[in-house]
C-alpha cells in the first residue's frame, strides 16, 4: 500500500507480510436513498514494514 502526493508520487509505503482479510463490511444500497456508500476491510498480518519515498 502506498500514500501518494498530489502529483501521484509515493511518499510512504506499507508492506504487509502474510496478510489476509478477516472482515469486510459495506452499506446497504437503497435505490431511494442518498447516503454515501462506505466499504471497509480489516486485514490481519504477521509483520509490517514502513518506508518513506
Amino acid at each position: 500500500m502506498s500514500l501518494l502526493d498530489e502529483t501521484g508520487a509515493p511518499q510512504y509505503r506499507w508492506t504487509l507480510n502474510n496478510a489476509f482479510p478477516v472482515k469486510v463490511t459495506g452499506t446497504d444500497l437503497k435505490s431511494d436513498g442518498n447516503e454515501v456508500a462506505v466499504e471497509s476491510i480489516e486485514i490481519a498480518y504477521e509483520t509490517m514494514t514502513v518506508s518513506a519515498g
